[in-house]
């Protein structure tokens, strides 16, 4: 089975957050995929990366 990637634009889905939210902040974490210029992540490294860096309230 092939190992499925989040791109940029299922990310903000996943998070819990706005497109113009996410794609605003600049400290995205390296990409776990890349085929061009297309950017895929595991869902488990964004899940991490927003938990750490997602503003408090």
């Amino acid at each position: 089975m092939a190992e499925r990637f989040v791109s940029t634009t299922e990310a903000p889905a996943l998070l819990g957050v706005t497109r113009d939210a996410l794609y605003k902040r600049d400290d995205w974490p390296e990409p776990d995929a890349l085929i061009g210029k297309i950017r895929g992540w595991r869902e488990e490294t964004l899940l991490a990366w927003n938990e750490l860096y997602r503003p408090r309230a």
